[in-house]
């Protein structure tokens, strides 16, 4: 196999079905490389961590075809469950994904549990904050697109009612215009205002809505005390994943992908109150979402829960510590290589080797994004 037997398939670069015979599959890889969260991974072998580009036919002279999605529903959807069959390896990132995967008819054979490898130099406990905050202010930070489904307007109630005007304690909001027709600051004033809430009564509440350079966002991130995600749904949860990393503690759903890691004795855990649907806001900006049911947290859980990592500064620290340690030796580089080289080895013996023979570096950014064909 040479390195032009190897098709790469970006999903977002959003292609018309008509549109995939311009792809060109080195660009592609450049393309990856460059949008990368991630650096390379190890020197001695190579990953590929991809995803199914929806409405993209798949080569047909492929010998090995292998897939991944990030799902925030309990099954696929049909089009998904569709695309995925088509795949020889199909690799949840986590124990969610995976039963997600198994309940929308997923041949088992197929389906190998292999989540995303953490780069340790670039998320480990020692990082530098960004800030050095010397008020005595305890500040919690939601990092994440002003969306139901990452459960702002849950955060938002749950601060103003609890966290009362002159206690030493801060929400900060770190979040971006995804959409256009959704601004960040109109959203938290109108959650509030939906509530009547006032903010002039409650803790202060801080919004970052500026563009961050990737390399800073470690240091950014730790110089928060704590990350809260009352998510309604993570197929990963990858911002909780970060902060544990850096030996921050968290606040976060009980529910999805984040429960792979985010435990009882790593995390503050928010309890699930039953189930919902997107609101028909949410479907008219994400029409994808349509039929999907996920998590609903229970305003009360996440109350207490964050009041409970405000106050118990040693609880903090200890799961903090824990969580970081948890991470690092269960999603380092050599642990999820040696998924992955199972998984490839079960289906087809030998194409590990073919594939480090090689030396191909691709990080694992693919995420939800690509689409890998192998003519092996």
């Amino acid at each position: 196999m040479t390195k032009d037997k190897i098709r790469v398939i970006p999903r977002w670069l959003r292609l018309n079905p008509e549109d995939i015979q311009y792809v060109d599959a080195k660009l592609a890889e450049e393309m990856i490389k460059a949008s990368s969260f991630f650096p390379m991974v190890g020197q001695d072998y190579c990953q590929f961590f991809v995803g199914i580009p929806n409405n993209i036919p798949m080569m047909t002279n492929r010998k090995l075809g292998i897939a991944s999605i990030v799902q925030e529903a309990p099954s696929l959807n049909a089009e998904q469950a569709q695309c995925l069959r088509m795949f020889d390896v199909v690799l949840p990132p986590s124990t969610f994904c995976r039963s997600a995967y198994l309940s929308s008819g997923i041949n088992p054979k197929n389906v190998f549990l292999v989540p995303y490898p953490l780069n340790i130099e670039k998320w480990h406990p020692k990082v530098k904050p960004l800030q050095n905050n010397k008020d005595d202010v305890f500040r919690f930070l939601f990092m994440n697109t002003p969306f139901e489904r990452k459960g702002i307007d849950l955060l938002i109630q749950a601060f103003l009612t609890e966290f009362k005007r002159g206690e030493p304690v801060e929400l900060s909001i770190k979040t971006y215009q995804e959409h256009r027709a959704v601004n960040p600051r109109h959203v938290v004033s109108e959650i509030a205002n939906r509530n009547r809430l006032k903010f002039s009564l409650s803790a202060p509440v801080r919004i970052y809505d500026e563009a961050l350079n990737d390399e800073r966002l470690p240091a950014f991130m730790k110089s928060f005390d704590t990350l809260v995600s009352p998510h309604r749904s993570e197929g990963f949860g990858m911002n909780v994943w970060y902060a544990m990393a850096l030996g921050i503690p968290v606040v976060c759903t009980n529910y999805g992908g984040t429960m792979d890691f985010a435990k009882q004795d790593f995390a503050w855990l928010v309890d699930l109150r039953g189930y919902s649907n997107p609101s028909p806001k949410e479907y008219q900006l994400f029409p994808n979402l349509r039929g999907i049911v996920w998590g609903e947290p229970d305003l009360d859980s996440l109350k207490r829960q964050m009041r409970a990592c405000f106050k118990d500064s040693q609880a903090r620290k200890q799961k903090a510590e824990a969580g970081a340690i948890f991470v690092k030796e269960n999603f380092c580089d050599d642990v999820i290589a040696k998924l992955f080289k199972d998984a490839l080895e079960k289906k087809r013996p030998g194409t590990w080797d073919q594939l480090t023979s090689l030396n191909i570096k691709v990080p694992p950014k693919m995420l939800d994004g690509q689409a890998i064909m192998l003519e092996v």
